[in-house]
């Protein structure tokens, strides 16, 4: 018996939606360049960009303080001991730092414009330039 698969129609996809992505890879990049190895090991193996507070909130997902660089087995924490894992990353930056996150972001954003999120871009790409130069490291959160 021959199985025939229909053929999907792809959807288009936005030109924000393009951005939204180019955002948070160049987020990752910018994140993993800065750090360059997991912040609790010291492994330079598998290296993810891990956001502190969730990237669902909008004022800080694309923040680079908002972001920590881990190494795949570290990052696994996260969804096999939660709370242990949430311990670690306050032992890595600080009560203080994550507090100021905290409350950056619970500050109230509906949505990103694609205005906004070509500024961000333009920022993210800039500061990965910075990084890659091995200039301006000043937004480290820890």
């Amino acid at each position: 018996m021959v199985v025939i698969k229909k053929d999907k129609k792809k959807r288009k996809v936005s030109k924000k939606r393009k951005l939204e992505q180019k955002c948070l890879k160049l987020w990752s990049d910018c994140v993993r360049t800065r750090d360059m190895t997991c912040k609790q090991c010291n492994s330079d193996y598998k290296l993810s960009a891990h956001h502190i507070r969730s990237r669902t909130n909008l004022s800080t997902r694309y923040l680079l303080a908002n972001g920590i660089c881990l190494c795949w087995k570290c990052h696994s924490l996260q969804k096999w001991n939660p709370e242990r894992f949430q311990d670690m990353i306050l032992e890595i930056i600080g009560d203080e730092k994550y507090q100021e996150l905290k409350r950056k972001s619970l500050m109230e954003i509906t949505k990103h414009t694609e205005y906004d999120l070509e500024i961000i871009q333009e920022y993210l790409e800039g500061k990965l330039k910075d990084y890659k130069a091995g200039i301006d490291f000043n937004d480290l959160p820890f």
